[in-house]
């Protein structure tokens, strides 16, 4: 294997950092921090300490895991403000970040519970979704944090609700559910795009976010796929109604299928929006999922509903086989298919388009599309305390995730921090250098701004002057104009009395004038003078009027100039507002100018205070950089004084070697001289050879000890000089190094020395820009102040203007609207002329017709004439038999309502005889004898009574029976005059085609007509006249004042008032049937409480009386069942109520058992007076059990042990109208409403079409109104008659009770209370059949007036059957239909 070398190590260590680094990654720092804290919990037990190696792993690190913890995020941090979901791993919460105020939704997962069942929990899948998919369309995870028991993930809140609030609040439109199908199908493709299927799609995990778009939730059911995109799984996983045929084929072997499970779940969803239930619905699991697989048959689409062909077609692609199902060969062809052609949106911009509904919320943590849910009161389970190492921590590692707050985002934001400083200051200076350039420039703009504004306020100031100075003008003039009118108005009153008088005088003189040709007198002369007066008076007072003429013909120029003055004053004025406008806008950008001032003042003022931080911060560097080079310098100095002591010491060692080196050099140089010395003495002294030679000889032993000792000098020197050179170049080295350490120091601190002065540099220069900007600052304060002072001046006096300004246009308003109101009057009276002229025309015309037609028509009306008297003697004849009858009817009632108060009466003289019975029974051990008789006597006239009863009864049921004849009959007698009326019709046709004979043989009149209409030509006129004869004769025929017309009208009339009788017959006759009804369950309460006083009194007279007493009470009284009291039962009951449309719960009741019948009150208090709303024959049972989760699928779990069936055959019941109704299948296509026996459904008319009640209209054709029509009789009402309880509406006329068996499920307050029920209730059915043969002449005694009660009005609905398996052992299968139940 090759060495590594320092690259491959380099690179290892990146992709180490990376994967440490990385959120994915499963070693990153949280997967880390997570496996620590795992370890640490898991073997923190007292079990787990005795071993050492724990222990101390506990004592290294325990105390830094609670460091971590406390540093993580965890729940603390969270403030709950509600719960607003809960599973069956853990809960939902609303909850707000304490340090952020954002709201979230957090939810808790149970650690156990996933461990428990880990098969069905995939919270790795939910958590990977949601954190790395895409956000438009799944729900965002923010936190994912985890503690010893829960796990923790904080997701984005969707406000909305889900989908099922929406389709229970909304009746959704196909173009709703196009909308929403979209979102749904784009969210699934999210999924399936990172490799998951959901398994689980259906409208509670749709969510509604506060912009109306869906996301996608719940990610709890996600499986990943496989490499071939399937995935293999034995268990089937999903909800009932929207699980697909091959997830359901898994369950208990290993089913294969891919990502088409999530499109059928679509289909099912979009089925529901569109029609308002599952497809596959059924009221258990096993009919359900046997719908499910036997889908190709049991798809089907209700009438009533309008479905679109593309919507039904995209529906049955998407619920098929998975080899053709819709979506196979990926989202494209989902896309493309034609249900999602519209022209509002696409795929691409639908995210972008407004939803159908947006929800209305009143703030961030609004609830109100949640519903409430309870405080859960039972523990959760957790982990034991181990014994031994389980690790159960050990599968959540990894599980912290965060977008934010974790160490891998403060890492990763530090390093951006850092590396975006230095940018962040430049920026900073150019926006600074920018922003003292542009408020150079706004400064500049503001003053011209503001010269500007001032020219602009003298001008507006000049132009008001004006303003009011015409004002006052215009003001004296109408002053003026209002005393010119008032004068005119004196003189024009002075004129009326003047001519007045003048008529009295011309009186006067005409009088006198007679009586002057009778008997002249002097009193002539005296009247001449005084008309002499008077006309002297009138000429003055003409003279006058001249004068007032002349004045008002001035006063009108006056007014002239006037109105031309005020038009150039509302020219000014317009002039003047245009420019007070161009002020107001230029003081508008003045002031928007001014606040962008005031936020780049602000930004100056930050940039500034940041720039002081900086500058901080620099001159915190610059004294440590200042404290380092002075230590640096110190060390320097430090080098140097070595430096110079090693070159001292080098100086000395070289003086000491040269002085070693010259005496050595000396000494050799003596001794060198010694031996030539010693050579020339030897050759002088040669002949002296004896005394020589042993000189020489001894000389020659000297030598060699010389020579050692001179070598050994010699090599002790050069040893010497050896370690003096070694010393010297050791010196040497040192003296380099010390050279190289003093240049570095000395570049270090010249480096050092340039920053600081930079530094110092750059601080001064700061601080004269900070010093700048704060002049600056203050200066733009001071201009501000200013400014503002100037814009309220100019405020103020806009404010005066406006005023002004709105005083004048009311005034300009209120002369316009008097001007318009007298040319509204002036086109009202022209119009109203118009109108008048042509009515006028047309009536003439009319009447020229009329005049020509009515000449033709004399013989024809003369003929009917005569022929309608007979029709009216017939209908005479026929109302005086019908009001006969109907009098015969109406005694019969009468006679109905009397026998009713007699059985009243009878019937309180039977409540008085019980109480009477009561009260004599608590004296009955005193007086044992005498009390048998009474009460042997007392029984025997309730029998005669109970047999009168029956008789009247029996006599009212005859009497019903007649009424119903008679109705018949009157039915037919209708149909009659209606064929009648038919016939009538059918003369007026004869008589139509003899008027067109009639007017072929008067041609003359014909010709007359086609020269009156202007035909173009002789061929077009004839037949232009045949056409216009066939018009006249039919408007003839249908006019008002036509006989056949009139006719008609006598008949409808009477066909609607016999109608009415029909319908007023039929509610009295169904009212006298359920006031007999309610009577006859009054009397099946008195018949047990009788019985129960018989046996009660049985038991006492077995304890006192003798044998023979017994039996002679035993003959009158039949006690075939001993232990009837024991089986007497009484509690508190819950019957299923419909809530809403979609919603079941509970109601209330009071349920009473006694040994054969089971009597359900209303409440406690109907017990009393025996009023039972459901009367139950025990005998009529067919089984009792207790129920399961799939027979009652609306209840919840702790609900179930409380609930029993009873299944009972049909006519074992006896009810009132509106009270306790059995379980029935709804209906899956519509609502189905019952009253007075009808099955009304709400349906919409768009042809005409009449109300049967009212007759008034039911149809439109665009918004036609709210109707009802009964499946059984088809009577079509409006639907305001049945919801305000009308007394007009009918009972229903079929005869129709499809229900041959019927389930009944009844909720006790207890599982104990429904064990005793059960028991009680199988014991009772067992005597019943053990004694059935005893018990048959009684039954059908007692049931004989039950069916003679039978109404053929029945209340009840029509519902679908299901067929219940016998379920004794070793029995044949015996199909029971019974009706199936759901809520």
């Amino acid at each position: 294997m090759a060495e590594l070398t320092q690259a491959d190590l380099e690179d290892a260590l990146v992709q180490l950092s990376g994967k440490l680094l990385n959120p994915r990654s499963s070693i990153n720092v949280d997967c880390l921090l997570d496996a620590l804290s795992a370890l640490v919990g898991d073997c923190d037990f007292p079990a787990l300490r005795r071993i050492k190696n724990i222990e101390n792993f506990l004592l290294r690190y325990q105390t830094s895991v609670h460091e971590i913890n406390g540093t993580r995020m965890r729940s603390s941090h969270f403030k709950l403000i509600k719960v607003i979901g809960r599973g069956a791993f853990g809960e939902v919460q609303l909850v707000r970040h304490k340090f952020t105020g954002k709201v979230y939704a957090m939810k808790l997962l149970n650690k156990f519970e996933m461990i428990k069942r880990a098969d069905s929990a995939f919270f790795w899948e939910e958590r990977d979704i949601m954190a790395y998919a895409d956000p438009q369309w799944i729900v965002k995870l923010y936190y994912a944090f985890q503690d010893a028991k829960y796990l923790y993930m904080v997701m984005e809140y969707m406000p909305g609700g889900d989908l099922v609030n929406l389709m229970a609040n909304y009746d959704v439109p196909e173009k709703w559910a196009k909308f929403y199908t979209a979102e749904v199908v784009l969210a699934l493709d999210a999924i399936h795009s990172m490799g998951y299927i959901h398994r689980d799609v259906k409208p509670d995990n749709m969510l509604i976010s506060a912009l109306g778009h869906v996301k996608l939730a719940d990610f709890g059911t996600c499986v990943r796929m496989g490499a071939d995109g399937m995935v293999r799984c034995s268990t089937a996983v999903g909800t009932p109604d929207y699980i697909s045929p091959e997830v359901l084929r898994s369950q208990g072997s290993e089913g294969v299928y891919g990502r088409e499970c999530d499109w059928w779940s679509v289909g099912v969803f979009l089925y529901e929006m569109l029609v308002g239930e599952t497809p596959f619905y059924a009221n258990s699991l096993v009919a359900t999922y046997s719908k499910i697989m036997n889908h190709q048959s049991s798809l089907t689409f209700p009438d009533d509903v309008l479905i679109s062909t593309s919507a039904k077609d995209i529906i049955c692609k998407f619920l098929s086989d998975r080899s053709v199902r819709l979506g196979r060969n990926g989202v494209s062809e989902i896309k493309s298919h034609p249900f999602f052609v519209n022209d509002e949106w696409d795929w691409d911009t639908i995210q972008n388009t407004r939803p159908p509904v947006v929800p209305d919320l009143s703030g961030d943590d609004d609830t109100r599309n949640f519903d409430n849910i309870e405080k859960e009161t039972t523990p959760q389970e957790s982990f034991q305390v181990p014994k031994a190492f389980a690790g159960n921590q050990l599968p959540f590692i990894g599980f912290t995730y965060s977008r934010e707050f974790s160490p891998l985002g403060y890492m990763s934001l530090t390093r951006k921090n850092i590396q975006h400083s230095d940018a962040q200051i430049s920026n900073l200076a150019d926006q600074l250098q920018q922003g003292i350039s542009l408020m150079e420039q706004n400064e500049e703009k503001h003053r011209n701004e503001a010269a500007k504004f001032a020219i602009m306020e003298n001008r507006g100031e000049a132009m008001l002057r004006d303003y009011y100075d015409l004002e006052r003008a215009l003001a004296s003039t109408r002053l003026e104009l209002k005393e010119m009118q008032r004068k005119l108005e004196q003189e024009v009153e002075a004129r009326q009395h003047v001519e007045t008088l003048l008529q009295e005088a011309r009186t006067a003189y005409a009088y006198l004038e007679e009586a002057d040709n009778k008997n002249q007198s002097e009193s002539s002369l005296d009247m001449e003078r005084q008309i002499s007066e008077l006309n002297e008076r009138l000429r003055l007072q003409s003279e006058g009027e001249e004068k007032l003429r002349d004045l008002l013909a001035n006063f009108q120029a006056t007014c002239s100039t006037q109105e031309e003055a005020l038009h150039e004053l509302r020219a000014k004025h317009d002039i003047l507002m245009d420019q007070c406008t161009d002020a107001q806008q230029n003081l508008k950008m003045v002031q928007d100018q001014l606040e962008e001032e005031r936020a780049i003042s602000r930004q100056h003022i930050q940039a500034v205070q940041i720039t002081k931080e900086k500058n901080e911060s620099l001159q915190a560097e610059l004294d440590l950089l200042t404290t380092r080079h002075q230590q640096l310098m110190e060390e320097s100095r430090q080098l140097s004084d070595k430096k110079r002591a090693l070159e001292k010491d080098f100086s000395m060692a070289e003086l000491e070697l040269k002085s070693a080196r010259q005496k050595y050099e000396q000494e050799l140089a003596a001794q060198q001289s010694e031996l030539n010395a010693k050579r020339i003495i030897g050759e002088a002294d040669r002949p002296e050879s004896a005394l020589i030679q042993g000189t020489h000889y001894m000389l020659l032993i000297a030598l060699p000890q010389a020579k050692d000792e001179r070598y050994q000098i010699i090599a002790e020197l050069e040893q010497r000089l050896r370690d003096e050179e070694a010393s010297r170049e050791r010196l040497e080295e040192k003296l380099i190094e010390v050279e190289r350490e003093k240049k570095v120091l000395s570049l270090d601190s010249d480096h050092f020395k340039e920053q600081v002065h930079q530094l110092v540099g750059d601080s001064e220069s700061l601080r004269m820009k900070i010093s700048e900007l704060n002049s600056q600052v203050e200066q733009e304060m001071e201009k501000r102040n200013l400014v503002e002072g100037e814009l309220s001046v100019a405020s103020d006096a806009l404010k005066a203007m406006k005023f002004k300004e709105s005083n004048l246009q009311k005034e300009i308003a209120h002369l316009k609207q008097k001007c318009t109101q007298l040319e509204d009057s002036m086109a009202e009276l022209r119009r109203f002329r118009s109108v008048s002229q042509s009515q006028l025309r047309d009536v003439e015309e009319q009447l020229e017709t009329q005049q020509y037609f009515s000449s033709l028509y004399k013989s024809q009306s003369r003929e009917l004439k005569d022929e309608l008297v007979c029709k009216d003697q017939e209908l005479n004849s026929v109302k005086i038999h019908l009001n006969r009858q109907s009098q015969m009817l109406r005694d019969q009632q009468e006679a109905d309502r009397s026998a009713r108060r007699i059985a009243e009466d009878s019937l309180s003289d039977v409540e008085k005889a019980r109480a009477m019975l009561e009260i004599e029974m608590k004296q009955l051990i005193n007086r044992h004898k005498q009390e048998i008789t009474g009460k042997e006597a007392t029984i025997d006239t309730l029998k005669e009574k109970e047999a009168m009863y029956l008789k009247n009864i029996e006599d009212l049921r005859k009497a019903q029976e007649s009424l119903n004849v008679d109705l018949e009959s009157a039915n037919k007698e209708l149909s009659r005059k209606t064929s009648m009326s038919t016939s009538t019709d059918e003369q007026i046709q004869q008589l139509k085609k003899l008027l067109e004979k009639e007017q072929q043989l008067k041609k003359s009149a014909i010709d007359k007509l086609t020269e009156v209409m202007q035909m173009k030509s002789t061929s077009a006129g004839k037949k232009g006249s045949r056409a216009d004869d066939r018009f006249v004769a039919r408007c003839s025929c249908e006019s008002p004042a036509s006989p056949r017309f009139q006719e008609k009208r006598k008949y409808d009339i009477m066909v609607t008032r016999f109608q009415k009788e029909i319908s007023d017959l039929q509610a009295s006759l169904y009212e006298e049937g359920q006031s007999k009804l309610r009577m006859m369950l009054e009397l099946e309460c008195k018949e047990e409480e009788l019985e129960l006083v018989q046996q009660k009194l049985h038991t006492l007279l077995s304890e006192t009386c003798s044998v023979d007493s017994v039996s002679m009470a035993g003959d009158a009284v039949d006690f075939s069942n001993g232990d009837s009291l024991e089986h007497r039962l009484e509690s508190s009951v819950w019957i299923p109520h419909k809530v809403s449309a979609k919603k079941k719960g509970w109601k209330k009741h009071y349920a009473v058992l006694f040994n054969r019948k089971i009597f359900i009150y209303a409440n406690e208090a109907d017990k009393q007076t025996s009023n039972a709303s459901l009367i139950l024959d025990v005998e009529k049972f067919y089984h009792v059990r207790h129920v399961t989760n799939a027979d009652v699928r609306f209840a919840e779990e702790k609900e179930i042990p409380r609930i029993f069936q009873i299944i009972y055959a049909g006519e074992g019941e006896s009810r009132l109208v509106g009270e306790v109704q059995p379980t029935e299948s709804p209906n899956p296509w519509q609502d189905v409403m019952s009253h007075k026996g009808h099955d009304f459904i709400a349906i919409s008319f768009h042809s005409p079409t009449s109300c049967d009640i009212c007759s008034k209209q039911l149809w439109n054709v665009l918004k036609p109104p709210p109707a009802l029509e009964c499946k059984r009789c088809h009577v079509k009402i409006h639907k305001d008659h049945l919801e305000k309880h009308d007394k007009d509406v009918a009972p229903c006329r079929v005869n129709y009770d499809p229900m041959l068996a019927r389930d009944l499920l009844v909720m006790v307050s207890s599982a104990d209370d429904c064990k005793v029920w059960v028991s009680r209730l199988r014991r009772c059915l067992e005597n019943c059949r053990k004694t059935s043969d005893a018990k048959t002449s009684r039954s059908s005694g007692s049931s004989s007036h039950k069916d003679s009660l039978r109404l053929p009005y029945k209340p009840y609905t029509a519902n679908r059957s299901a067929t219940a398996p016998c379920t004794k052992k070793g029995s044949s299968a015996c199909p029971l239909p019974v009706t199936a139940s759901h809520y």
